[in-house]
This record gives C-alpha cells, structure tokens and sequence, in this order.
C-alpha cells in the first residue's frame, strides 16, 4: 500500500510541476500567419501557395495570408522570412534556385540559408516542362540539339531569370553537347511563355502548369519533362534524361517551407504535420499539386536540414563547372 501511496504522490507532483507550463505555452497559431512567397502573384506556384494557405487557415482558425515579395532572384522574400521574427507566426516557401545556388552564385547575400532559416520541410517538386514555338522543326530534344548544331547561335532559349534552375539546366546542355544556343531572360513565367507563343524566341522549359492551356490549345508543343518518371500531366511526352546523352541531367527543382531561426520545435512540427495532413490528403493532392504540374515530395525538418546543406554543395560544383559569375 505504502508503495502504491508514494506513486500517487509523485504522479499528482509531476502534473502539478507540469501544468503550470502547459498553461503559459501559447496555442499555435494564436494571431494572423504570414506566408511569405518570392515569386509574383498569378503564377503556378502562387496558386498551390494559396491552396496552402486556404487549408492550413480552415484548421487552425486563424487567417493565413500570402505575401509576395518577388525580386532579386528570391533574395528578397527569403531576406524577409529571416527577419520575420521567430514565433512562427511567419514562413516561407523556398526553392532551390534560392537556397542552393544563390549563395553559391554570390559573394554577398542579404542572408544566411545555414544559421538564419530553420527548415521546415520540403513540400513537392516541380514539373518543368520543355516548349517550343510549333514552327520549330524539332519533336524531340535530340531533333532540337541536332537543329542547334546545324545552325549554331540560331536558336533563343528562356528562363525566369538568370542563375535560376531552368536556366541552369539548359546551360548545362549546352555544355555538355557542345551547342551554340542563346539565353534571353525573362522577370517572371508568363513574359516568358507569351514570347515563346508569339514566335519571339524559340523555346524555354518552363513550370508544366504553367503551360498546359497553351499546350492542349495547339500554340505550344512539348518534347520533355523533367524528373526521372513522366508526369501524369503529359504521360506520353519523355523525361529529359531519357534523351541520348541526358542521362543523369541534375533537373530537380524542390519546394519547401522555411521560417526565422529560434523557431520553437513544436511550432516547426506543427507547421510540418499541417503539410502532411493536407498534402497527403487525395483530393488536394490530385486536384491542386498533380493535376497542375507538382510532384508531393515530403520530407521532415531533421531530414530536410541535411538535405539542404547537401544540395548547397551539389549547386556548387554545378556553378563552377559551368563558369557562370552573377553581380
């Protein structure tokens, strides 16, 4: 009896040591969310950020509003999820033209990805997807190199902005199959895509969402998509390293979720586990990230850290194997 007596005791204690903690630790989220976002709104990614947005807002009753603040190859929003301060109140999506190869592009960044931004976890990739004006004589991208070698410096290519991911790839391209092909680039998705359409430069890989009205309305065609599967989005169009001299081409671009250094742990995990709950959520998930060009491609904060770090270094070797200075 004496020893059940001393167990009751010490289970009263500790809940009375406990409670008073529980009580002060506020619910999360007790104010208004921002979700800062480094694209323009209308965009493809702005769409599935307010997807988000609108989710997380249902269940945590409390308005989660997105921010863009677009500029300076990313550097802008991810400057203002550093400084956002760290009660989680503030997150922000990130990509890999951000975090990866900014830092390796510059000598000076308004920001530190390693020490001023806790990762949260990464959300989906994106499905690029390689366009082409219908009167370019190619149905394929070796049809497209072999066109480029034919008639070197013939052919403009766009992206979203040098230095970024679809930019990079193409380059990549043409250095490993020695083309001639030149870069024009754009302040956003849409220029881009409208002067492909109109005939003003050839060609671009470019977001699928982005692209799929153009697509299925004849104004563009597409040869390749990226990733080492092919999209549901265009099932019957090939990845590009499935192409003749592609194979093991570095085209992931990720997505994920960052905020302020000091986060607390238990906000971290609730942001995360609010990703998982509506990314793993089918009808989200087919209507809104896979049917738009989004491959889900979770991975939780520990995880995601280390990726991070990783890919940094992955960034570099790809920069400097390219020879490409950014001011």
């Amino acid at each position: 009896m004496n020893r059940k007596w001393m167990t009751a005791v010490c289970v009263v204690m500790a809940v009375a040591m406990i409670a008073p903690a529980a009580a002060q630790a506020p619910a999360f989220p007790s104010k208004p969310v921002r979700f800062i976002l480094a694209h323009p709104p209308g965009s493809g990614l702005d769409a599935a950020t307010r997807a988000l947005a609108q989710e997380m807002s249902k269940d945590w009753g409390q308005p989660v509003v997105v921010e863009n603040r677009p500029g300076a190859s990313g550097m802008i929003g991810a400057e203002a999820c550093a400084r956002a301060g760290p009660d989680g109140h503030a997150f922000c999506v990130v990509d890999r033209g951000q975090l990866s190869f900014v830092p390796n592009f510059y000598k000076k960044i308004p920001f530190d990805p390693a020490k001023d931004l806790e990762p949260i976890g990464n959300m989906f990739d994106l499905v690029s997807a390689f366009v082409l004006h219908p009167s370019v004589p190619a149905n394929s991208v070796k049809e497209l190199m072999a066109l480029a070698r034919a008639k070197p410096g013939s052919l403009n290519f766009g992206s979203v902005g040098d230095g970024t991911p679809p930019h990079l790839i193409i380059e990549w391209i043409k250095k490993n199959q020695k083309l001639d092909m030149v870069h024009v680039p754009y302040k956003g998705a849409a220029p881009m895509v409208q002067s492909v359409i109109a005939g003003e430069i050839q060609f671009g890989y470019i977001s699928a969402g982005t692209v799929i009205g153009p697509i299925r309305a004849g104004r563009l065609k597409v040869i390749a998509v990226s990733g080492d599967k092919r999209s549901p989005v265009f099932p019957g169009v090939p990845t590009l390293s499935e192409t003749a001299g592609l194979a093991g081409v570095d085209d992931r671009i990720w997505f994920g979720l960052v905020g302020p250094a000091g986060i607390p742990r238990t906000v971290v995990a609730a942001i995360y586990g609010e990703l998982v709950r509506i990314i793993d959520n089918n009808s989200f998930r087919e209507q809104r990230l896979v049917s738009q060009g989004w491959e889900p491609a979770l991975i939780p904060p520990q995880e995601f850290g280390r990726f991070l770090a990783a890919d940094r270094e992955v960034a570099g070797k790809i920069v400097r194997a390219l020879g490409i200075k950014l001011e």
